[in-house]
C-alpha cells in the first residue's frame, strides 16, 4: 500500500452521499461497457428516489417519522433495481440493457443527449 493511513482514513471516515458519488463519481469509473462511448450516471429521477430514501430513512430512525408509504417503498426499490442493473451493465453485462425500465432509458437518452437507440460500446 503506498499510503497506509488511507486504509484507516478510508474506514473512519463517513463516505460522500450516495447521490453524490453515483452522479460525480461513477462516470469516473472504468467500465467494460460504455453508453455511446461514456459512462453515465443514473438520471435525475434514479438520485431523486435514492435521496428521498435516504431521508425518509434517517428521518424514521433519527426523529421517529412515520414509515414511508408501500407506493413510495416500491418506488424507491424500482429505482434500486435499475440503478443495480445499470451496474451490471458497466460491469459488460448486456443483457442489463434489456431489464433498466424504458421511462429510465427514455430519461437517460434526453438527459445525456445521447442518440437514439442507446448504443454499447465495448471498453478497449
Amino acid at each position: 500500500m503506498l499510503v497506509p493511513a488511507a486504509e484507516w482514513l478510508a474506514n473512519h471516515v463517513p463516505s460522500p452521499p450516495l447521490t453524490k458519488m453515483i452522479s460525480e463519481y461513477l462516470p469516473s469509473l472504468p467500465a467494460k461497457l460504455k453508453i455511446q462511448g461514456r459512462v453515465l450516471p443514473p438520471p435525475t429521477r434514479i438520485r431523486a428516489q435514492l435521496q428521498k430514501g435516504v431521508e425518509s430513512r434517517n428521518n424514521t430512525i433519527h426523529v421517529g417519522s412515520a414509515a414511508p408509504s408501500v407506493k413510495d417503498i416500491e418506488e424507491l426499490l424500482l429505482s434500486i433495481r435499475d440503478l443495480l442493473y445499470l451496474f451490471d451493465l458497466y460491469c459488460g453485462f448486456e443483457w442489463a440493457l434489456e431489464k433498466i425500465r424504458e421511462e429510465v432509458k427514455e430519461a437517460m437518452i434526453v438527459e445525456s443527449q445521447l442518440e437514439r437507440p442507446i448504443m454499447l460500446v465495448q471498453r478497449s
